[in-house]
C-alpha cells in the first residue's frame, strides 16, 4: 500500500519542476514583460492551484490534524514551520501577480518575487521530504496512514480529478515551450 507521504512528495517532483520554470520564466521577464507575462501567469495559477490549493490542501486538512491527533502541535515544531512556510509562499505568491498586474516596473519585482518563492519552497520540500514525512510515517498508526491514503485519493480523483490533471498538464506544456524557445 502506498504511504500517504509517498502521494505528497511525488507532488513535490511536479511542484520542483514548476519553480525551475518560474526561475527560467523570471530569467526572461525583465528583458521583454509582456513577451512572457502569459507564461508568467500560468506557472504563477499552477503555484496557486496545483501547489497550494490541492497540494497544501491536503497536508493542512488531513496530514496536519491528523498528526496533531498524536500530540503533535500545529503551532510549534515541524507543523508550525510548515504552517508558516505555507503562509510566507502565499504572500510571495501575492507579490507575484501584483507585480504582474503593473503596468510599468513590476518586472524587477515578479523577478524578486519569483527567485524568493523558489528559494522558500525548495527549502520547505526538503524539510518535508527530511524530517516531517518520516516523522509522520512514524507517528500516525497503520489504520491512520491507510485513511490517509484514501483521503488524498478521493481529493484528487474524485473532487479534482479534473484541476489536477489541468494544473499538469500546464506544467508539461510550459517545460515544451521554454525548451522550445531555448533550442
Amino acid at each position: 500500500m502506498m504511504r500517504p507521504t509517498e502521494r505528497l512528495m511525488e507532488e513535490h517532483r511536479a511542484i520542483l519542476r514548476a519553480l525551475d520554470v518560474l526561475e527560467r520564466i523570471a530569467d526572461r521577464y525583465g528583458d521583454a514583460p509582456s513577451a512572457h507575462a502569459e507564461d508568467a501567469r500560468a506557472v504563477v495559477g499552477f503555484i496557486r492551484g496545483f501547489a497550494d490549493e490541492l497540494h497544501h490542501g491536503k497536508e493542512e486538512a488531513m496530514l496536519f490534524p491528523a498528526m496533531e491527533e498524536v500530540g503533535h502541535s500545529l503551532r510549534a515544531g515541524p507543523i508550525g514551520v510548515m504552517l508558516t512556510e505555507h503562509d510566507e509562499g502565499r504572500a510571495l505568491v501575492r507579490a507575484m501577480e501584483g507585480a504582474l498586474d503593473q503596468a510599468e516596473g513590476g518586472a524587477d519585482s515578479f523577478a524578486a518575487a519569483a527567485y524568493s518563492f523558489a528559494e522558500l519552497l525548495r527549502a520547505h520540500i526538503d524539510k518535508e521530504d527530511g524530517i516531517l514525512f518520516p516523522l509522520a510515517e512514524r507517528a500516525l498508526p497503520e489504520k491512520v496512514r491507510a485513511a490517509l491514503c484514501v483521503r488524498f485519493e478521493e481529493h484528487d480523483g474524485a473532487r479534482h480529478a479534473a484541476a489536477y490533471r489541468a494544473h499538469l498538464d500546464t506544467l508539461a506544456r510550459l517545460e515544451e515551450r521554454l525548451d522550445a524557445s531555448a533550442a
